[in-house]
């Protein structure tokens, strides 16, 4: 299954590690992951731009996330 169109790139964000993926053109999206400690456990957003909604619909919407974890979930 293809993955995000070029991949994506580290960017700087309040969490532990963020990456910004540009799906589609016009498109973007950002996985922001924040690793466990001893206070709270791990956890993760894929955040989608405002615009999102003039592209694809809610359902695609979902679609692109599970496309993005499917592809990191190969990686690791």
């Amino acid at each position: 299954m293809p993955g995000p169109r070029g991949g994506g790139r580290i960017t700087k964000s309040n969490a532990d590690f963020t990456v910004q993926f540009d799906f589609l053109p016009y498109y973007p999206s950002l996985l922001k992951l924040w690793f466990a400690d001893e206070e709270f456990p791990a956890s993760g957003k894929l955040l989608l731009d405002t615009s999102a909604d003039h592209y694809l619909m809610i359902e695609d919407a979902v679609s692109v996330g599970q496309i993005i974890m499917e592809a990191l979930v190969g990686i690791f």
